[in-house]
């Protein structure tokens, strides 16, 4: 066995470092199997699932809102005709003045050039609805892109949460709240100070509980950070740099399943999903997708690129037995180099969303520990 391993290692080295995550792959320890593939999808922008498991997501030529049941069928919600840049959805969870109502942002209504982006409540089973914020408080001009809202009694409020990026505004950018019952517009948070000119925040959602605790975050691409924003708006670094380069898309994990509260993000640049823990470390869960996330009522991440989305899991099988077979052979060696050479995330066992002599290393060592 150890002059097998040393074998594949030598072959590691011919080959050099790969380039990582060619096509849609787990890494080691997760599974990744397509939840919904095909038309009605084309380019989905994000996506919102909600508890009773119904998911909908948007587009990004503002053509379609799809409507996913819990039985599979597909669904296409009629909507306003000037949709023309839809960048953002979430549903509501029953509270009051909010119900289950559909929340979606459309960056370019009426399919002006520049900045008169709007947030519509629109019926989750019909589509019907009308617009409840057009422009950012204060500002007028408005480039919004992710919402939210806080969980219900959390102190955040009862509000809708819209992150404003104001790339073309050529303003600094904020985080903005609309009542859906007034509805009125109000300044959360402008950063204070902390958002540079590089700031780009364009996702947020919110942490339940568990060692997170409750708690807002923004992924940033222009900074390649993760944000959290505090109830008072104060704004301060959570993650910044090291796995992240591009983040783009952002999801909180529910109580429930192995993800355990913590935060998924995707990474445009790394083409990844990674893992972020409470402590701000990081691990690559999957490879070649880099679009919206949304988390299921039992705890498995969906994450949608172009017209697929994919579900996310946690694996119980043993991680070096690649071909699934039930046993630790030269061919699950071989299936290593395969992924490796295709630069799939399958080979990515340290995580690191980089494939090189050390995930051989890596492979080796759990090829060597056995399946017991």
């Amino acid at each position: 066995m150890h002059r097998l391993a040393t074998a594949v290692v030598g072959v590691g080295l011919y080959l050099g470092c790969a380039a990582a995550h060619a096509q849609p792959s787990a890494s080691p320890g997760y599974e990744l199997a397509v939840f919904e593939a095909g038309p009605p999808y084309a380019s989905i922008a994000d996506m919102h699932a909600s508890p009773d498991g119904t998911v909908h997501s948007v587009e990004a030529t503002g053509e379609v809102i799809v409507r996913l049941g819990l039985t599979g069928d597909v669904s296409l919600l009629p909507m306003p005709p000037a949709f023309t840049a839809m960048d953002g959805v979430v549903r509501g969870d029953g509270r009051p003045g909010v119900g289950t109502d559909l929340f979606v942002v459309d960056a370019d209504f009426g399919g002006s050039t520049c900045c008169d982006g709007s947030v519509w409540r629109l019926d989750a089973d019909t589509g019907v609805g009308s617009p409840i914020s057009f422009g950012a408080p204060g500002r007028g001009a408005a480039d919004p892109s992710g919402v939210a809202f806080a969980p219900f009694g959390s102190g955040y409020g009862d509000a809708l949460f819209v992150v404003d990026f104001q790339g073309r505004a050529g303003q600094a950018p904020l985080i903005f709240t609309v009542d859906p019952s007034i509805p009125a517009q109000d300044i959360f948070t402008e950063g204070g100070g902390v958002w540079g000119d590089d700031a780009t925040p364009v996702g947020i959602d919110f942490t339940t509980g568990g060692n997170f605790g409750i708690g807002l975050y923004a992924v940033d691409p222009g900074s390649a950070a993760v944000w959290f924003v505090d109830r008072d708006g104060v704004v301060s670094p959570f993650a910044v740099g090291g796995l992240l380069d591009r983040p783009t898309h952002i999801a909180a994990a529910p109580g429930v399943g192995d993800f355990d509260h913590d935060l998924a993000v995707s990474d445009a640049d790394r083409s990844a999903v990674l893992r972020l823990h409470p402590d701000a470390s990081a691990e690559c869960i999957a490879g070649g997708l880099s679009g919206p996330l949304a988390f299921l009522p039992n705890g498995d991440l969906l994450a949608a690129d172009g017209n697929t989305i994919y579900r996310i899991s946690v694996s119980d099988a043993c991680p070096a037995d690649l071909n699934a077979d039930g046993i630790l052979d030269v061919f699950d060696f071989l299936e290593f180099q395969n992924a490796f050479a295709r630069g799939q995330a399958a080979a990515d066992f340290d995580r690191d969303c980089d494939l090189d002599l050390f995930d051989f290393l890596a492979f080796q060592n759990v090829f060597g520990d056995g399946c017991g």
